[in-house]
Parts: C-alpha cells; sequence; structure tokens
C-alpha cells in the first residue's frame, strides 16, 4: 500500500450475457491486439497502486478459466473468482460479499471496460477516499435532449442544460460502510439500480464525479471493438 492509501478490493464484473455484441465467444474472451477483454481490464486494475486485491464476478462456465489468465498476465492481486448472479446488482453484492475483512474501500468495475488505465483507477479512488463514494464519468460534449413518442415516432420533448449531463463509467469507489448500507437497502426493500451509484444515491449519500474523458468505453457492440482496437493501438505509438 502507498503512504495515506486506503485497503482497496476491485470487484470485476464479468457475468454479462454479451447479447449484444453477437458471435460465439462472450465479450470479457474477445481478444483485443491478440489480448482477451477481461485481461486489459485487469492487468489495468492489477497496476495501480491504489488496489490490493481483486474478486471478479464470473459466468459459471468461465470461474476456472480466471486462473489461467491469472498465471498467463501475472494477475497476482487475483483473489478470488465467484459465479455471478443474473443481474448486475445481484452480481455486485455477491462480488462484494467475496472481499477481504480487511478492505476498506470497494472499486466496482465492468470487465467490459478494457480501456481503463491505472490511472484512471488511482484518480477515482483518490476522490472516494476523501469523500466516501466517487465513480469514473465523463461530460457530455453535445447537446442533450429528453424524447417522447408521438404518433410512435421518437421526437424532442426538452433540452437538458448538458453543462449538468454526465457519462458515469466504472470504476465506481466507495467506503465499504456505505457500499454495504446501499446494497442491503437496495436488496431489503426492493430497490433496482442501474449501476452501484444508484444505489448510494439512494441512501442519500453524495457520490462524486470524477472527469476520466471519452476513451474509458465498455465493449458492447462490435463497433466498440473496432474503437477500442484504434484506441489500444494509438498509446502503443511512441
Amino acid at each position: 500500500m502507498t503512504a495515506g492509501s486506503k485497503k482497496t478490493a476491485a470487484v470485476i464484473l464479468a457475468a454479462g450475457s454479451s447479447e449484444r455484441l453477437g458471435g460465439d465467444t462472450r465479450k470479457q474472451f474477445v481478444k483485443i491486439c491478440g489480448i482477451p477483454v477481461v485481461a486489459h481490464t485487469l492487468m489495468a486494475f492489477e497496476s495501480s497502486s491504489s488496489i490490493d486485491e481483486i474478486v471478479i464476478v464470473a459466468h459459471k462456465d468461465e470461474i476456472g478459466l480466471y486462473k489461467d489468465l491469472r498465471e498467463q498476465y501475472k494477475i497476482t492481486k487475483l483473489r478470488k473468482a465467484v459465479i455471478g448472479e443474473s443481474t448486475r446488482q445481484e452480481s455486485s453484492l455477491k462480488g462484494f460479499e467475496a472481499v477481504s475483512e480487511e478492505a476498506e474501500f470497494i472499486a466496482v468495475a465492468d470487465a467490459a471496460r478494457c480501456l481503463v488505465t491505472p490511472e484512471i483507477i488511482d484518480a477515482v479512488c483518490k476522490a472516494s477516499y476523501r469523500y466516501g463514494a466517487a465513480t469514473a464519468a465523463w461530460q457530455s460534449p453535445d447537446s442533450v435532449k429528453t424524447g417522447r413518442k408521438m404518433r410512435g415516432v421518437p421526437v424532442i420533448e426538452a433540452d437538458l442544460d448538458r453543462n449538468t449531463v454526465w457519462m458515469t463509467q466504472t470504476p465506481q469507489v466507495f467506503r465499504k460502510d456505505i457500499y454495504a448500507c446501499a446494497a442491503y437497502a437496495a436488496k431489503e426493500y426492493g430497490f433496482s439500480a442501474t449501476d452501484d451509484c444508484s444505489m448510494v444515491q439512494h441512501i442519500g449519500r453524495t457520490v462524486y464525479l470524477v472527469d476520466c474523458g471519452p476513451e474509458n468505453i465498455k465493449i458492447t457492440t462490435q463497433d466498440d471493438l473496432r474503437r477500442a482496437e484504434l484506441i489500444l493501438q494509438n498509446r502503443r505509438q511512441p
């Protein structure tokens, strides 16, 4: 642990269905620049000075593959692989329950967000250490509208101030007690969250935004794969 840091466990969510990507290979194991998507993500968390341990939440058919990944890509912080649940929210809680008791902060991240960097991870962790809850995000550069249907066709309903619009990313980092309160409250009261920030907001806590730029994309479609490959190739240029 670096001076002034907190013991932080990363929960990497890799149990998604990959339906929108298509193909026979689940997106976590599709290769970008010759390396599986999930391995890119794990290596970033391995290299982060803020992260002390990693728990991966995986599809039941892929649990055994992470031992090989750990050895091949030297992911020494990978402590455990657990089977995910049917929803992201349930899988996130499953991963949280698998971290060590010594963990003080929880960093929840999407395995498919493979362009994350150690610098992004460290920046969000640093904000969470100070404020208790923080997320990677990107402030919208575009005009933003709300829409509605008119005779079955989508039309603009209203304008939003783009200065107030942010696209949240991962990691999303929380003090352990805050996350526990939010996750178990959501479970008890049947609150369905779009991400872990939503659960924390639901119990009245403020989540701080850390602008991490537009490159920290999540792999969802074939276009995302092509874009990610180009970004990684550009990063490798001298």
